[in-house]
């Protein structure tokens, strides 16, 4: 319950802080324009408090799903004066810097706090900035029916190409029952394969079976499993096992749900000594363990101010390309709604960045305020690249567009959002029973 109660507060700080910056984009613009604005409001419905000040009702809403500037004449039904407070009295351009803002907010607010991120310090995983060598290949994997082995390098997929292991994670998982070229360079040779990730529900998440090298180091043993008895240590390295050369995690994972509870012969490497130990492993559950953890290296990425403002715009840049393939996934059905998160998962998320800390719950802010500026931009009616779309048809033909024309847009419009929303929210509820 307290992990229940904590992932609802910590959504709706998340999402209060990403709605508030990007209504504030359009109330300062359109103050700094001095148009009138009569409400800025955090939810909707009916008003529950606030106050009122120069004109503007600053107010908390009853349904806290979303916010809202409610400014002077932007209703085309309202019957203008041509006065300079109203928002359609305004030139194109005028409207339009009061549409971007709240856009602009979002991008701005997603590069200062992955800026602040980086003048911290941020933990990853060591592996994901190094180039993409293959360690493992999960057995009865996709990966082992494309012949993808351990030490291939990928250099490119679909002729895009690949520098890291986060760049191949990336395309991997949002290529579910896609088909992959991949051109791979192995013993200083390029050669070209088919691969097919499977998709993972309840997710839909894409896997290939590639996995990063991990050596076969003890990070920690279990008080009381096989490993323990038997004296073997953190640090401790495995080398054989029933004479056989061990050069990855999984490869000694693999041996042991092959063998079961078979006595197994270790050959362990402790400080430049060789130590022979006879463990045999016991079940627990549906696998079979000795009670040793892989190591998980990890890298704090702290930078100087103009460095971490540059790491910060080379990721929102990586990220918004991301965000746009995503998307074009999504529209051409390659990559199913199951993927998209919902109001369930954005809360099991924003609860655990917040129980991991100040610094990852900044960065994911930042991830889904740079998200939500890309997807506020897209053409669909009601949202602002709906409005600003029709800015842009009415300055080509040099006319508005009539009243009936609107309604019809706005009508679609919702209709499309609010499939939308249903779908991700229905899924959302199904991934999380």
């Amino acid at each position: 319950m307290a992990i229940i109660l904590s992932n609802i507060l910590s959504a709706a700080l998340v999402l209060g802080v990403l709605i508030i910056v990007h209504e504030f984009g359009h109330f300062a613009a359109a103050k700094a324009l001095g148009i009138e604005v009569q409400v800025f409001s955090i939810g909707f419905g009916p008003r529950l408090f606030g106050l009122r000040r120069k004109g503007t009702d600053y107010r908390l809403s009853a349904l806290p799903f979303g916010g809202y500037v409610k400014m002077l004449g932007e209703n085309p039904y309202e019957s203008l004066e041509g006065r300079k407070e109203e928002f359609l009295s305004r030139s194109k351009k005028d409207q339009f810097i009061v549409l971007i803002m709240g856009v602009a907010l979002n991008i701005l607010l997603a590069i200062v706090l992955m800026t602040v991120v980086f003048l911290v310090g941020v933990e990853t995983p060591a592996y994901l900035e190094k180039e993409p060598i293959i360690g493992w290949v999960a057995p009865e994997s996709p990966a082992v029916e494309s012949d993808i082995r351990p030490g291939d390098l990928v250099v490119s997929i679909n002729n895009k190409k690949i520098s890291t292991w986060e760049e191949l994670q990336l395309v991997i998982n949002t290529s579910g029952n896609q088909n992959l070229s991949l051109s791979l360079e192995r013993d200083g040779e390029i050669i070209t394969t088919s691969l097919t990730p499977q998709s993972i529900p309840p997710r839909d998440i894409g896997y290939a079976g590639l996995i990063e090298p991990i050596p076969p180091r003890i990070h920690q043993v279990e008080t009381g499993f096989p490993a323990d008895l038997v004296g073997l240590k953190e640090g401790d390295m495995v080398v054989e096992i029933e004479g056989k050369p061990i050069s990855h995690f999984y490869q000694l994972y693999s041996i042991i749900q092959e063998k079961g509870e078979q006595e197994l012969t270790f050959v362990i490497s402790r400080q430049g000594e060789l130590l022979r130990k006879s463990i045999t492993p016991q079940k627990d559950g549906e696998i079979y363990r000795i009670g040793i953890a892989a190591p998980s290296e990890t890298v704090v990425k702290r930078y100087g101010p103009v460095d971490a403002l540059r790491e910060s715009l080379v990721r929102n840049y990586k990220m918004t390309f991301l965000t746009f393939e995503v998307i074009e996934k999504l529209v051409t059905r390659e990559l199913s709604l199951r993927a998209a998160s919902g109001p369930i998962e954005i809360a099991r998320f924003s609860g655990a960045a917040a129980r991991r800390g100040l610094i990852p719950l900044l960065q994911l802010i930042a991830i889904i305020s740079l998200q939500l500026g890309i997807i506020n931009l897209l053409p669909i009616p009601v949202l602002d690249g709906g409005h600003l779309f029709t800015l842009l048809i009415e300055g080509i033909i040099r006319r508005n567009l009539s009243l009936k024309v609107k309604e019809r847009l706005m009508q679609v419009g919702f209709v499309i959002i609010i499939a939308i929303m249903g779908m991700v929210i229905y899924y959302d509820i199904i991934k999380n029973l």
